[in-house]
């Protein structure tokens, strides 16, 4: 049975509530939860950035802001390489927990060197990785093997879930089953 379980779709599909109401399933069940969530970050209504939030800690960093001056570009935003390289140093320890939760796998995340390394190390260990992921907008043939993204599309071991307007509602209880049947609970 492959580990990971990945969910992707377009920006505002409801990736990351699927995840979040899975994750709450699976913490019904006793299941714990280790990884990171990047929720956005708004002023007066208006979405000014990304922080970077640990599930293990509780600990938050600014990720990514308009008004930043430095980092690495994505879109709008600037990227802080140096706090989400902090955060996740210990966010993504797998001891003592059931599974990680990456909300999400994309481009201000893979900014950072650390962030790719111990998800790719997340990825091929045991515990199961239960993650939200950019969509590939590529066709295969146009697809760089180097890109981390595409390299995460393009793994075997993993159960992968479009979010759908028609199954949105019913996709938390089977993403959280599939997680628990990894994690060898029901």
């Amino acid at each position: 049975m492959p580990a990971n379980v990945f969910v992707t779709g377009p920006p505002g599909s409801g990736k990351t509530t699927a995840v979040e109401r899975a994750r709450e399933r699976l913490a019904d069940r006793g299941h714990v939860a280790a990884g990171v969530r990047a929720p956005e970050v708004r002023e007066g209504g208006e979405r000014v950035g990304f922080d970077i939030v640990s599930l293990r800690t509780g600990r938050r960093a600014a990720m990514a802001r308009i008004d930043r001056d430095a980092g690495p570009g994505v879109g709008k935003y600037r990227v802080d390489v140096r706090a989400v390289d902090r955060l996740v140093a210990d966010a993504l320890d797998t001891a003592g927990v059931d599974y990680l939760l990456l909300d999400e796998i994309g481009p201000m995340q893979v900014r950072s060197d650390t962030f790719v390394r111990r998800v790719r190390a997340a990825l091929d260990a045991e515990t199961p990785v239960l993650a939200t992921v950019k969509a590939d907008s590529r066709p295969d043939g146009d697809r760089d093997p180097t890109d981390f993204i595409e390299a995460v599309h393009d793994r075997d071991d993993g159960l992968r879930v479009t979010v759908t307007p028609a199954e949105r509602d019913a996709l938390p209880e089977r993403l959280a089953a599939a997680v628990a049947a990894r994690c060898g609970g029901d």
